[in-house]
């Protein structure tokens, strides 16, 4: 029987980063929070997306970038390393997996930046391998009418910036329009059925 202590989940006594019930592991641990959308600006930096309508019960988050002036806009982004604090969640010389349903017209692009991703490594888009990551995990996502589910798998740096905060960021190039749900970000390399962090569940 897992619980929750002091943010980490707890099985038979020992911290793990997969979530269990009655012995047996059900999802990965959602290193994002608030991915239902429903306090924006406490956990995203929301730039110009906007709540707008559900797929499947969850909030999507909407940007239409066809009539802005400038090259690009940022329509999400979440920090998941902060150098300052001692209770990040990510490790260096580890595994993990970006996973986010899109659709619309144009490009979305995703970036784990500006440090974070260790380019020596392969990196894998929809479990395809890419080869030599780029270090701002910087990935571009062809978008459709209909709704598909994207991945991004990579390895983090061996050591992290003593100076950077480490985001995951969704920006929308200008011309594009996007609808973005159910984000994940989760340790190992399998993407696992989409779940709120536990402290989402809790509150």
């Amino acid at each position: 029987m897992a619980d929750i202590t002091h943010g980490t989940w707890i099985n038979n006594g020992k911290a793990v980063d997969k979530v269990f019930s009655d012995g047996r592991q059900v999802y990965g641990r959602n290193l994002l929070l608030d991915t239902g959308f429903n306090d924006l600006p406490t956990y995203w930096i929301s730039y110009a997306g906007t709540v707008s309508g559900t797929f499947n019960g969850h909030n999507v988050i909407y940007y239409d970038a066809t009539t802005i002036t400038d090259g690009f806009r940022e329509v999400l982004q979440q920090r998941i390393y902060d150098p300052s604090l001692t209770t990040n969640r990510v490790l260096p010389s580890s595994w993990y997996t970006l996973s986010f349903y899109a659709k619309g017209v144009g490009k979305l692009t995703t970036y784990v930046y500006p440090s974070f991703v260790e380019v020596s490594a392969n990196s894998y888009t929809d479990g395809v391998a890419l080869g030599r990551a780029h270090a701002d995990g910087s990935t571009y996502w062809d978008l459709t009418d209909d709704w598909v589910r994207h991945t991004y798998t990579f390895k983090s740096r061996s050591s992290f910036s003593t100076t950077d905060v480490q985001n995951v960021l969704f920006r929308a190039f200008k011309g594009n329009t996007v609808y973005i749900t159910m984000p994940k970000f989760e340790a190992g390399t399998t993407a696992t059925d989409y779940s709120l962090a536990p402290e989402d569940i809790l509150n």
